[in-house]
């Protein structure tokens, strides 16, 4: 980040371990907090780290290579947010999934692996 690690979002590991624990919400969906930072929107590491943790939990059977996000518009960090895994292709040895995360209907942040 610009402007030196005075600038960094100050966040309690306790509090980001527990947004990692993702509720289900029916298959392929889950529901999510944010971890509560400094700043007033979501954090672009969280929101990749729950994808991968959405993602294998719905193709259990794959491992995380690689991973893209795209990131359209902020999300708020005090909304709780909807995930859905969407399996694009699941075989033996590769999967394609997207993640997508919305708030109030709005989509702010989309992961895939691999792209």
């Amino acid at each position: 980040m610009a402007g030196g690690t005075h600038m960094w979002p100050v966040v309690d590991l306790t509090d980001l371990l527990d947004v990692l624990d993702l509720t289900e919400a029916g298959p392929g969906r889950f529901r999510a907090r944010n971890v509560t930072s400094t700043l007033p929107t979501t954090l672009g590491s969280q929101t990749l780290a729950q994808a991968v943790i959405a993602a294998e939990r719905t193709v259990p059977h794959m491992a995380v290579q690689s991973l893209h996000g795209v990131f359209p518009r902020g999300g708020y960090a005090d909304r709780d947010v909807e995930v859905e895994v969407e399996t694009v292709q699941s075989g033996r040895a590769l999967a394609t999934v997207q993640v997508s995360f919305r708030q109030e209907g709005r989509e702010h942040a989309r992961v895939c692996w691999p792209c």
